[in-house]
């Protein structure tokens, strides 16, 4: 199982608000997308755990 460090400031720039449980879609460079579960909140990043 995957897990990913997002910085809060990509979370701000897109609006969203981090909930735990919540499933998260990220649109990375080249057309690829990231999804993933929230499982950690943190005061300058979050924790994401990839989905399959």
């Amino acid at each position: 199982m995957a897990k990913y460090r997002i910085d809060m400031d990509v979370l701000r720039k897109g609006k969203v608000r981090p909930q735990i449980g919540k499933v998260l879609v990220l649109s990375l460079d080249g057309g690829r997308q990231l999804e993933g579960k929230i499982t950690q909140i943190g005061r300058d990043s979050i924790i994401m755990t990839k989905t399959e």
